[in-house]
């Protein structure tokens, strides 16, 4: 599987030389190769300078990516490569260079996914961000329960107790390694 992203960044490598421009993408992973034999780049370039240019919105964008990511998931048989993408966007205003708008979705097999906290931030395949949704749950709990049994704040006798159990037996069901529904 490196070699095989390793061969693919040295072409977008070799392509960004001979052209002499900044390099606007990067595949890499397990499904880098199988973007090679996709054709996406023209029409994905297309679209983001449509965007960029505030011709279109961000939905033909993000469903052209959902595309992709949906035909890399079949072309990858070993099931490394999975249909869910985050599509995450900033556009700036010319004139000012001001940020004018941002934003992410998350996207599997062309239905936007409503209640995602933010995109992942992965550590040893780990999604942290998951794990901090988690316990914020499990925090947010803890501290409104403390606010009932304290009168409102009121009583400052009331000790605040934790109960990991709970948070404990929450995060023993969290997938803690990558995964094609990662």
């Amino acid at each position: 599987k490196n070699a095989y992203s390793r061969s693919v960044f040295l072409k977008l490598q070799h392509i960004q030389r001979q052209n002499f421009f900044t390099l606007p993408a990067a595949a890499v992973g397990s499904g880098a190769p199988k973007l090679l034999t996709l054709r996406w780049e023209r029409e994905c370039f297309r679209l983001v300078k449509a965007f960029e240019s505030c011709q279109i919105s961000e939905a033909p964008v993000i469903r052209f990516f959902s595309e992709i990511a949906e035909k890399t998931s079949k072309l990858t048989l070993d099931g490394s490569v999975g249909t869910r993408v985050y599509v995450a966007w900033k556009r700036f205003d010319k004139k000012t260079g001001n940020l004018a708008a941002s934003g992410y979705r998350c996207v599997d097999r062309g239905k936007l996914e409503e209640e995602v906290s933010g995109i992942p931030s992965v550590s040893n395949g780990i999604d942290m961000t998951g794990v901090i949704d988690i316990m914020l749950k499990y925090w947010r709990k803890q501290v409104y329960q403390h606010i009932r049994d304290s009168d409102g704040g009121k009583n400052r006798g009331v000790p605040f107790v934790q109960y990991t159990d709970e948070l404990m037996e929450e995060l023993g069901k969290f997938k803690n390694t990558p995964d094609e529904d990662f």
